[in-house]
């Protein structure tokens, strides 16, 4: 467990260098303690997260053959599945506290901009980069690149909600468009969701 914590703490600093920061201003709503003004504050930051994720989407589908189309398509589906499962079932577990929709709208900025990131690689051709550093970080304080692949591979699932699917889906499509390697892409994308 410590050895996940390690990675999702290089995660936590190296993202930022790959998705931008929140480009909504955070303006007075974000600074109050009033939760309406919060809600209104995510959900401008979702919506401009969901914007960008959309122009990047489209970006890379006019760039693919019609094979490659249906199948980023279908990968695209199966996240949104699981994004809208998972973010329910994060308000499910808080409602009726007051804090479930703040809670839900960070839980859907935060799986957007994660696959905005993931589209991004795709565009770029660089999905493994990120990774390969915080492997590298990892194993130069002990930790062996196959024994952190293995562990994230074989990680928790936390209720699924349709995560396996989408893995299954968008790892077989970055191993044919890309190369990588299907176990590589999931640990990946296990240690990506952070949870």
């Amino acid at each position: 467990m410590r050895l996940l914590g390690m990675a999702v703490l290089f995660l936590a600093l190296g993202v930022s260098k790959y998705v931008s920061a929140d480009a909504a201003s955070d303006g007075e709503n974000c600074n109050s303690i009033k939760n309406d003004d919060l809600i209104l504050c995510v959900n401008k930051k979702y919506t401009l997260s969901d914007k960008i994720l959309n122009e990047v989407y489209q970006k890379n589908i006019n760039l693919m053959s019609a094979e490659n189309k249906k199948e980023l398509k279908d990968v695209q589906i199966a996240w949104i599945r699981f994004k809208e499962r998972h973010c329910q079932n994060i308000y499910d577990a808080i409602s009726p506290g007051r804090e479930a929709d703040i809670e839900k709208i960070l839980c859907l900025l935060g799986v957007t901009k994660k696959r905005t990131y993931e589209l991004l690689s795709i565009e770029s051709g660089d999905s493994e980069e990120l990774f390969s550093d915080i492997l590298s970080a990892l194993h130069g304080v002990g930790y062996g690149k196959s024994e952190v692949v293995g562990k994230l591979v074989n990680a928790s699932t936390n209720g699924d909600n349709g995560w396996k699917e989408y893995v299954s889906k968008s790892c077989n499509f970055s191993s044919r468009m890309s190369g990588e390697k299907v176990s590589f892409c999931i640990a990946r994308l296990n240690l990506f969701r952070g949870e």
